[in-house]
């Protein structure tokens, strides 16, 4: 995915129902998207990792963090990782940790 098409996905998105303070939050990311450049996006050819493959990276490690150190139900850590609700959140998160995040929480969690 180029960073133009990424912009009007998240064009797209800000109409969802998580309402102004998502959409801010999107429009930051929207503006950061076209700072992107052409370098940053030459990296992810060198290292064969896609765009969305890294988002979802990120995504991942912010709730890994989240469930280390809050207290916060998992719709809460999925909305706040980027992901629309628990469910695409817990498929990915078993995909890149190998637990689900009830496991790692207990496993890792510091409360």
């Amino acid at each position: 995915m180029n960073a133009s098409h990424a912009t009007s996905v998240l064009t797209i998105d800000i109409h969802s129902k998580r309402g102004k303070e998502r959409g801010s939050r999107l429009l930051r990311l929207q503006h950061s998207l076209r700072r992107f450049g052409a370098a940053h996006l030459r990296r992810f050819q060198l290292t064969g990792m896609t765009t969305s493959k890294d988002v979802q990276r990120m995504r991942v490690s912010k709730s890994c963090y989240l469930l280390q150190f809050s207290k916060l139900n998992a719709e809460e850590i999925a909305w706040r990782s980027g992901y629309p609700d628990a469910a695409p959140s817990a498929r990915s998160f078993i995909g890149y940790v190998g637990l689900t995040p009830g496991e790692y929480r207990r496993r890792f969690g510091a409360f």
